[in-house]
């Protein structure tokens, strides 16, 4: 395990797996060799063979928050959205409360989304929304965005906008934002901000 930690940091990624793999060959149950082969795999676009290694990962330490969320993803990252949504309800099952993980959150929510249950993925998304203070960068604006869609699609145009606003605050080139943000303008009579909002987006 260690030659593949010290592989890794080289950037001798294929030497990195091979040590991990012989970690857990000679120890089934070392848990975070597991878990660093995967996380190589899924950075290669392995998404079957990350699950694989995650799923090993799950049978050593079935209450492993983290483990669930990084499985979640990779199965979201090969369609299976199915079990992507049951490994992140595990995921939320076992964190701890005292630090709860917007990103988990806001990856069920998404999911939830494109299995068409709406509801379930507001719910959610509020949630991430609610933990969002230890979100940075990119997961930050996506929790605004997605919580201010989802909003939108629900017709809560109020809370749509202001979200929306949140969202072009944090991030001013954010083109779908713009976009649903000049469309609700719209809707509401607003036309000057509106095209705006719409011109902009539509010259990026």
């Amino acid at each position: 395990y260690n030659l593949g930690f010290v592989q890794e940091r080289l950037n001798n990624t294929s030497q990195a797996l091979t040590a991990y793999r012989k970690a857990y060959a000679l120890d089934p149950n070392y848990e975070r060799a597991y878990l660093a082969a995967a996380r190589i795999l899924s950075r290669q676009g392995d998404t079957k063979g990350a699950i694989a290694a995650f799923t090993q990962a799950v049978h050593v330490n079935p209450s492993n928050s983290q483990t669930y969320q990084e499985l979640g993803s990779a199965y979201a990252d090969n369609g299976d959205y199915k079990n992507a949504e049951s490994s992140y309800r595990k995921a939320i099952a076992y964190m701890d409360p005292a630090h709860k993980d917007p990103a988990t959150y806001y990856n069920l929510s998404t999911v939830l989304y494109v299995l068409g249950k709406k509801d379930e993925a507001l719910s959610y998304a509020k949630q991430a929304y609610d933990n969002r203070a230890s979100a940075t960068g990119t997961l930050a604006v996506n929790i605004l965005y997605n919580y201010a869609l989802l909003c939108d699609e629900s017709a809560d145009v109020d809370q749509a906008i202001t979200l929306y606003q949140e969202v072009l605050k944090a991030d001013s080139s954010h083109v779908k934002a713009k976009t649903n943000f000049g469309v609700l303008c719209l809707e509401n009579d607003q036309v000057d901000t509106a095209i705006t909002y719409l011109e902009s987006a539509y010259k990026q």
